[in-house]
This record gives structure tokens, C-alpha cells and sequence, in this order.
């Protein structure tokens, strides 16, 4: 019989990285490089009310929740190059304009397997949820190689 070290508390983290054969310092997790100050909207959202958020809170993405659910983002890039977002209204919601088709990732997840996730997905931005399914930050390319 095996044994082995039970995952929990502060040997949680360890044993993942064992598992994997990495050593300490080999590695780096989401949440080391991790935004943890995002701005979130819900559905309902109207774009002028979202530009509003970006440009006084100086943020490049909101991300769009609906409860807890995860629904989607929009960036201010997108609002800049999307020529639809660009003619609608101000008071629009931006369920018919954000990105609906987001990925996320965990905060104790290798940032270099959520860094593919972004390049497969083309996304500057990345929602990072804890394990219990809540925002706890947003990965941004920008700031992943730093």
C-alpha cells in the first residue's frame, strides 16, 4: 500500500505541483499575476453605462455576470472596432454586443496552460474564478509574461 499526503490545507498546494513533477519556484499559478480588481456588469447593462465604468475606473474589460453565472465580456476594444456597438444606441443593453463564447480559468491553474486558452481563443482578457465558481480576478496577456 501507497502512501501518500493527504490534500488538504497547506499541503494542497504542494501536492498538485508533485503530481505534476514540478518543483517549487518551476511554476507559476493565475493567481500570481492576476488582476484582482475587475469591474462587472450584468446583461441588462446599457453601453453607455459600461463605457461610463471603463473610462472612470480606467478598465479595459467588463466582465458580465448574470447572479453567479458567468455570462460573457465586453472590452473596450470591442466597442471601438465593432461597428454595430459603435451605431446602437447608449442606452442598449450589452447582452446583444459582448463576447459570450468566454472561457475562464482558476486562480490555482498554470498560467502557462491559461495563457493557451487565451491564444486558442484569440482574448486579450480572462475571467479567473476560484474553485467554488466566484470572480476572483482577470488574467490579462499584458501582464501574464511580466
Amino acid at each position: 500500500m501507497e502512501a501518500t499526503r493527504p490534500a488538504a490545507g497547506i499541503y494542497l498546494e504542494s501536492t498538485r505541483n508533485e503530481q505534476m513533477s514540478l518543483l517549487p519556484g518551476d511554476v507559476k499559478q493565475v493567481k500570481d499575476v492576476m488582476t484582482t480588481n475587475v469591474t462587472t456588469a450584468t446583461p441588462r447593462t446599457s453601453l453607455g453605462e459600461a463605457a461610463g465604468l471603463m473610462k472612470k475606473l480606467d478598465v479595459p474589460v467588463v466582465v458580465v455576470f448574470d447572479g453567479a453565472r458567468l455570462r460573457g465580456m465586453l472590452t473596450a476594444r470591442d466597442m471601438g472596432l465593432n461597428q454595430s456597438i459603435r451605431n446602437a444606441p447608449p442606452n442598449a443593453t450589452i447582452e446583444r454586443f459582448m463576447n459570450t463564447s468566454v472561457p475562464s480559468c482558476h486562480d490555482d491553474d498554470v498560467l502557462t496552460d491559461a495563457l493557451d486558452v487565451m491564444r486558442v481563443a484569440r482574448l486579450e482578457w480572462l475571467p479567473v474564478l476560484d474553485r467554488r465558481h466566484r470572480l476572483v480576478g482577470v488574467l490579462s496577456k499584458y501582464t501574464a509574461h511580466l
